[in-house]
């Protein structure tokens, strides 16, 4: 018995919204490269604050910031450098102390914590970049640099939990992963994310005047004036565009009939969630 088309549209309705929560339970676990353009699952937070440390974003050189407080263009403050660090090495400890009007600094590359002061227990609070410095003396009893202005605490220093913070959001529920998040994921330790199931969709083209690549040459619509295919391919590449599992299913003609076995062959198999069919041309009424 035939259904008007308010009641197709019912129908269709109905189990499109049974179908939908079916599918929101689905999910798979990938690694971050392979889960770009998919939906997330869940909400992705930062399991850590990051930078965990404090870190020179200049090479300079690191001193407690209230020990050249007194440096002016006129009255320049000499250094005394206890050491080098690179990005990855463990904090040096120092002695702190101002010796013969030394003030201790410690070299620092970009990416290096900052060194502790022995008597504190404290890191040393600024960095002095390079260029604002001038070489007095490098040799035997060390290297000596000196500064003409007092450094801030929070210049030229990635401080700890500036890019994120612990429980920080970096994506919502239902987006989309994009490269950026993949480096931000990457970047507090995250390997794996959860994305929902990819949408498989096939596309048929319907059309008496299209030329068929899926049916035997028993039934294939007599010529002379066939075309070839350009909607089908277009939609399905549309829908990969979109990020979703499109495939060309190929064309079939305006016959009831034939495109009815075609779907329910497709449909029983559950090869796709959802099926386009698209029709250029009417061939009938």
């Amino acid at each position: 018995m035939a259904v008007s088309y308010t009641e197709a549209r019912s129908i269709i309705t109905s189990i499109g919204h049974h179908k939908a929560q079916e599918f929101a339970q689905d999910e798979e676990s990938l690694s971050l490269e392979q889960a770009v353009g998919r939906v997330c699952k869940y909400a992705l937070r930062s399991p850590i604050a990051t930078p965990t440390f404090d870190t020179a974003s200049m090479d300079g050189y690191a001193v407690i910031s209230h020990q050249t407080n007194h440096a002016t263009p006129t009255n320049p403050l000499q250094l005394r450098v206890m050491g080098l660090m690179n990005a990855g090495d463990a904090p040096m400890e120092v002695d702190d102390r101002i010796f013969s009007d030394l003030v201790p600094c410690v070299e620092v590359r970009v990416g290096a914590p900052f060194p502790t002061a022995r008597s504190t227990k404290l890191r040393f609070d600024a960095c002095i970049p390079l260029q604002h410095t001038q070489i007095l003396r490098e040799g035997g009893e060390g290297k000596i640099v000196q500064v003409s202005n007092q450094p801030l605490t929070s210049w030229h220093k990635r401080i700890a939990g500036s890019d994120f913070r612990e429980n920080g959001l970096i994506l919502e529920r239902g987006n989309i992963v994009a490269p950026k998040h993949v480096m931000a994921l990457a970047s507090v330790g995250v390997r794996e994310v959860a994305v929902m199931r990819n949408v498989r969709v096939g596309v048929v083209s319907i059309g008496s005047e299209l030329t068929s690549s899926l049916l035997p040459p028993s039934q294939q619509p007599p010529p002379p004036h066939k075309i070839p295919d350009a909607n089908g391919l277009y939609l399905a590449a549309a829908v990969r565009e979109m990020g979703l599992d499109g495939n060309y299913l190929g064309a079939v003609p305006s016959d009831s009939h034939t495109l009815t076995n075609f779907l329910r062959q497709h449909i029983t198999k559950d090869n796709f969630d959802i099926i386009i069919a698209t029709e250029g041309v009417m061939s009938g009424r």
